[in-house]
């Protein structure tokens, strides 16, 4: 058996939270292991918004502009029933903050340029039975 990897921090779980969290650590010089189940991005998004305290993160990792790019800023949502009729308009309104209070997303779209961001750094992929690391 080679000799173990020493890494500074492990992220468990490479969604949105995870992959901010690796090129936040990746972006101090951190060596960081990144263990998820699967290494697709899962196709169907399961977060719709995001705030202007993340973007200020994102900005911090150097990303902001290319997320925001494909975001809908000052759109709203239409929560619909089952038969397709609109029954919660949601339209958040400004608070002087310097971005949009909420800006809705597409999470796949999202995490692939999250995870592009994180190539920048030396990391360790491990996905369920496979293995990225150097």
């Amino acid at each position: 058996m080679s000799d173990p990897m020493t890494y500074d921090v492990a992220v468990v779980g490479y969604g949105p939270v995870g992959v901010t969290a690796a090129n936040l650590l990746g972006q101090m010089g951190l060596n960081v292991a990144v263990i998820e189940r699967n290494p697709d991005i899962y196709a169907r998004a399961r977060a719709i918004s995001t705030d202007e305290e993340v973007v200020r993160i994102w900005q911090q990792i150097g990303l902001a502009d290319r997320l925001t790019a494909d975001m809908l800023p000052g759109c709203g949502a239409n929560f619909v029933d089952a038969k397709g009729v609109p029954f919660v308009k949601l339209l958040p309104g400004p608070r002087g903050n310097g971005h949009p209070p909420q800006q809705f997303i597409y999470q796949p779209a999202l995490e692939k340029v999250l995870r592009a961001g994180v190539n920048r750094f030396r990391m360790c992929h491990s996905y369920s039975s496979t293995s990225a690391c150097a």
